[in-house]
């Protein structure tokens, strides 16, 4: 009988066949692509860009609030930065100003742009329950406010589709705090769920090829997965140490993601196509987590 490890590389071997990959010579080498993640610097969680092989890392942001999520505007210069308390900032990489992003609610979490740069999504509660929020979206300039989601639970990490057609996110309902995978149109119709059990699925990521990456448990440890479109999901990542929070290469052939591995967390890169993964920072505790990876240069 085959070991479940050698089940998951046969697996993704076909899924890699299946998808049409980038030929090497086409793809952009990591010293010329960037990644944006958090670092602890001075008291507080600040927003720092490497490039995607850990050169040049450089702290960009340094007001004294905690930042806890970025994403990034289709011109791969500036970000949109979510802190703990619900505030939004527009951040240039380049000078590291910091534009506060009024909306009509307070509270946002996990708030991220959309692939056009025009609307974000972000999770929301209007209720004293910490585990009652829901997928909102609206324009960048808080127009078009809208509650999306309206279920028991908690709705959260919306993640945007390439084409902004559509926002995937999290749901807990389910027994044992279980969280599924779900996936929304962004005018609010044809909301489906995708993964169903009683274990985790978390940190939803989705490429330009509409492959899924996340962080599940679905073998004891949290490790990064990944789920083309019809076919099974297959282990990415095997390690006892904590992976998640993935993000996908603009080509969709690389996943960064954060790996307490070592015993601090710190950003870590590994093939689509698997094999051993590779340090790109490398912090003393608390260390560094939540990479999102730059657009490709030149995007639209």
């Amino acid at each position: 009988m085959r070991s479940p490890s050698t089940l998951s590389a046969l697996l993704l071997l076909g899924l890699v066949g299946c998808a049409a990959p980038t030929p090497p010579e086409e793809r952009a080498p990591l010293a010329t692509q960037r990644i944006a993640f958090l670092a602890h610097s001075e008291g507080f969680w600040q927003v720092w860009i490497a490039n995607a092989d850990g050169s040049e890392a450089h702290q960009v942001t340094r007001s004294p609030t905690e930042k806890a999520r970025v994403s990034w505007f289709p011109d791969g210069r500036e970000l949109l930065v979510d802190t703990q308390e619900g505030v939004l900032f527009r951040v240039d990489t380049e000078t590291g100003g910091e534009t506060p992003v009024r909306l009509p609610v307070v509270g946002m979490l996990d708030a991220v742009i959309s692939p056009d740069g025009r609307r974000i999504a972000f999770s929301l509660t209007q209720s004293d329950s910490p585990d009652a929020n829901e997928i909102w979206v609206c324009d960048l300039d808080g127009a078009n406010l809208r509650q999306l989601t309206n279920r028991a639970g908690l709705q959260h990490e919306p993640a945007w589709d390439p084409r902004g057609a559509r926002i995937y996110y999290l749901s807990n309902l389910g027994p044992s705090g279980s969280h599924d995978i779900w996936r929304i149109a962004a005018d609010g119709s044809e909301d489906e769920r995708l993964t169903f059990g009683e274990l985790r699925h978390l940190d939803v990521a989705v490429s330009s090829r509409d492959e899924l990456a996340y962080s599940g448990n679905q073998r004891g440890s949290f490790d990064v997965w990944l789920k083309a479109p019809k076919l099974m999901p297959v282990q990415l990542t095997e390690d006892p140490a904590l992976d998640a929070y993935p993000s996908f290469s603009p080509d969709g052939e690389a996943v960064v993601f954060e790996s307490s591995r070592g015993g601090t967390l710190n950003v870590w890169r590994v093939a689509r196509s698997g094999g051993s993964s590779e340090p790109v920072t490398r912090f003393a505790a608390p260390g560094a987590r939540r990479p999102v990876w730059a657009p490709a240069r030149g995007a639209p």
